[in-house]
């Protein structure tokens, strides 16, 4: 059975989501922006109606399925309709600014047998997840998680408006903490922030024994996004970019010292080069991970018990609630908007 969705923002996710929705072999029925124009464009190119009325347009029985993929100052508005018209959602990160509203969506969700689907698509990277799978399977110990990120996300933006960019790419880090570490509470973690001027922080905590930063730049060039997993069975290296991982020999020798440069390269090389050739024959020219999320949703819409409120196929209300309050913990500190 085919879903029908409804794009909500016709901008460059708006498109994404469009794209890998089709691909999926799903419909997109509308497209919705306050840019009538923009929408327009965006349904003529995916064979779509559009419109500017949300309320109306959302509750229209022939959409099963919302995409909000809006700035971050209208996800908790157009959720809430979205979920009161009894539409599933699929929502950019962050799902709202405040725990509170996250909480007041979450429950809304459940009370109307509906899925609210937070879009943390890196954890469902295949890189991520070899990762979160050796840790888990093969008892990999780990040492140390540092995340780096340089964005230009916020390029041409005034100073005030780095912290805020930060801030909507925090949930990426903290969603693939809650699946590394799932026995931690993300917003019972006592989370240490260094933020020296706009648009730039190192963020850090010990869980159990393991050492966590976090170091976000606006600033630094080249962008890059990944993360880091020391252990003493070598060291695994994930790329968020592109979805793929890289683990490093944990052999120790002069000679192991000497030709490690060049073992790591071949290793990135072969890896990565396989990767881009995957993702170009899957049609996935961006955003890795997104295709699976939703693909997982859609599939679990499909089931027999789509409409339980219990059949979650990305995270669990725990697992969100928890992100979401580590988010507002590092949020306040850098905006001051508590």
């Amino acid at each position: 059975m085919q879903l029908r969705a409804a794009i909500v923002g016709a901008g460059l996710m708006g498109r994404w989501h469009a794209h890998t929705i089709r691909k999926l072999g799903h419909d997109v029925v509308y497209v919705l922006d306050s840019d009538e124009q923009a929408a327009r464009n965006l349904a003529n190119t995916v064979g779509a109606s559009f419109s500017t009325d949300l309320k109306e347009t959302l509750c229209n029985a022939a959409i099963d399925v919302v995409h909000v993929c809006t700035p971050l100052e209208y996800h908790y508005q157009i959720s809430e309709i979205a979920l009161e018209c009894s539409k599933h959602v699929v929502c950019e990160k962050p799902l709202a600014r405040y725990p509170g509203e996250v909480k007041k969506l979450l429950d809304l969700a459940q009370r109307n047998r509906r899925q609210l689907c937070p879009v943390y698509q890196f954890v469902f990277q295949k890189g991520t997840a070899q990762v979160i799978q050796e840790i888990r399977e093969e008892a990999v110990i780990p040492i140390s998680v540092e995340f780096s990120i340089a964005s230009a996300g916020a390029a041409g933006k005034s100073e005030v408006a780095l912290n805020e960019a930060i801030v909507e790419i925090l949930p990426h880090p903290f969603s693939i903490l809650a699946r590394l570490f799932p026995r931690y509470a993300l917003d019972q973690v006592d989370w240490y922030t260094s933020s020296p001027v706009e648009g730039e922080t190192l963020i850090s905590a010990q869980m159990g024994l393991v050492i966590i930063s976090i170091r976000i730049s606006m600033k630094s060039r080249p962008t890059e996004c990944g993360f880091l997993v020391r252990s003493e069975s070598g060291n695994r290296s994930v790329d968020l970019y592109h979805g793929y991982s890289v683990k490093l020999s944990p052999r120790v020798s002069r000679f192991r010292k000497m030709i490690n440069p060049i073992d790591q390269s071949l290793r990135i090389l072969g890896i990565s080069s396989s990767n881009l050739m995957g993702r170009l024959l899957n049609r996935e020219f961006a955003y890795p991970g997104l295709s699976t999320l939703i693909d997982n949703l859609y599939t679990s819409l499909q089931s027999t018990n789509s409409h339980s409120g219990k059949d979650q196929a990305t995270f669990s209300n725990s697992e969100i609630q928890s992100i979401s309050g580590a988010c507002s913990v590092i949020s306040s500190s850098l905006t001051g908007k508590a």
